[in-house]
C-alpha cells in the first residue's frame, strides 16, 4: 500500500493537484480542524485542486490506493519565490502503514536564481528571426514536404565513424558561425548523432560520452521522442533527403553561455536554427538540413561550466523535444 499524507504547505498562493493513481477504489480526502474544505472522494485516475488554506490538515485514508500530489504556484502574478513544504505521515499509526512518496523541505533562499533566462533569451531571438524569415521560406521553391512525401530520397546512412563538417552559431546574438568537423555515432531509424571530434571523450583525456551511452542515448531520441513529437505535431521536412533528423553535440554549443553566469543565468543546452532549412538563401550559414544542436558532457569544465554526463542525458532529451517540435512548425 502507498499513501500520501501531506502535513504542511506553506504559502497562500499555492496549490495541490491531488489524483488517484491506483486502479483500486478511492479514498475520501477529509480536511479536518479548522480547515474549510468538504470531504470528497476521488475516483482512479480522477484529480482535484485543494487550495492552500486546507493543506494543513487534509488527509488521505488508507485504502490500499496510490495517491499523486503535484504543488502548483498557480498565479502569474506574483513574483517565483520557493515555498516549504513537507509530505509526512499524520500520526505514528499511519506512519506504520503509509509508505511516504516524497518527502521534501528547502531552506528558503534570499533570491532564487533564474536558471533558464539564457536559454529563454537565446530562444527568443531565433524565434524572432524564424517569423522574419516565414515569407521567404513560403516563397522558397527549394522546400520539400515531410518525410513521407520524400518518395525518392536517399534514405541509405552515412557509415559509422564517417565525419562532416557543421557550420555552428557561435554567439549569443546569432551573427555568426564557426566550423565544427563531427564523427556520426549513432544512425537509427529516424535519427544521425554526431559528436564533435574536439567533444571529451575516451581517447582525449577527458570524460564524456561512449559509445555505449551514445546508443544508449540515440535509442532515446529514435525510438521515443521523434515519435512523441511526430505524432503531436506532424512529420517535419526533409530537404536533404537523407530521412532522418541530425543531432549534433559540439562544445561550440558549451561556449555560447560565459562560464560567469551559469549559476545565476543557467546556460544554452540546445536549439534549433531555421537557416538550416534554408540553404538557398543563406549558404554562409545552413546545413542544408533538420538539425538539433546541443551541448556536450564537460565534467571538468574545459569550455564554459561543468556538465555532467549524467546531467546531459537528463536534460537534453526534453530539450530535443522541444525543439524538434520549432523544427516541425516552421518547415
Amino acid at each position: 500500500m502507498r499513501k500520501i499524507l501531506p502535513s504542511l504547505v506553506l504559502g497562500s498562493a499555492l496549490l495541490v493537484y491531488v489524483a488517484a493513481c491506483s486502479d483500486s477504489s478511492a479514498g475520501p480526502i477529509m480536511p479536518g480542524g479548522t480547515c474549510s474544505g468538504s470531504t470528497f472522494t476521488l475516483a482512479p485516475l480522477e484529480g482535484r485542486t485543494v487550495l492552500a488554506a486546507d493543506l494543513p490538515c487534509l488527509t488521505i485514508a488508507p485504502d490500499a490506493g496510490t495517491y499523486l500530489i503535484v504543488p502548483q504556484f498557480a498565479t502569474a502574478d506574483a513574483p517565483v519565490s520557493v515555498v516549504n513544504f513537507k509530505l509526512a505521515a499524520g500520526t505514528a499509526a499511519s506512519a506504520s502503514t503509509a509508505n511516504i512518496v516524497m518527502a521534501s523541505t528547502r531552506p528558503p533562499l534570499a533570491r532564487a536564481a533564474d536558471l533558464g533566462q539564457l536559454q529563454r533569451q537565446f530562444e527568443g531571438m531565433l524565434r524572432r528571426r524564424e517569423h522574419s524569415l516565414a515569407a521567404t521560406a513560403r516563397a522558397s521553391s527549394a522546400s520539400h514536404g515531410p518525410l513521407a512525401s520524400r518518395v525518392n530520397a536517399d534514405l541509405t546512412p552515412p557509415a559509422l565513424g564517417s565525419t562532416r563538417p557543421f557550420k555552428v552559431r557561435n554567439s549569443l546574438t546569432g551573427s555568426g558561425t564557426a566550423l565544427d568537423t563531427a564523427v556520426l555515432k549513432y544512425s537509427g531509424s529516424h535519427l544521425l548523432i554526431y559528436v564533435s571530434k574536439n567533444a571529451p571523450g575516451p581517447g582525449n583525456g577527458i570524460d564524456g560520452f561512449s559509445d555505449a551511452q551514445i546508443t544508449a542515448f540515440g535509442n532515446t531520441f529514435d525510438l521515443d521522442l521523434y515519435t512523441i513529437d511526430v505524432a503531436t505535431f506532424g512529420a517535419p521536412t526533409d530537404i536533404d533527403g537523407n530521412g532522418r533528423v541530425i543531432v549534433l553535440l559540439s562544445p561550440l554549443i558549451n561556449k555560447l553561455t560565459d562560464r560567469s553566469v551559469c549559476t545565476s543565468q543557467g546556460y544554452i543546452a540546445g536549439f534549433f536554427d531555421a537557416t538550416d532549412l534554408l540553404p538557398t538563401q543563406f549558404p554562409a550559414a545552413s546545413n542544408d538540413g533538420e538539425l538539433f544542436y546541443a551541448l556536450v558532457p564537460d565534467p571538468a569544465a574545459t569550455f564554459s561550466c561543468a556538465h555532467s554526463i549524467a546531467a546531459v542525458e537528463q536534460l537534453t532529451p526534453s530539450t530535443f523535444i522541444h525543439e524538434f517540435q520549432h523544427m516541425i512548425s516552421f518547415g
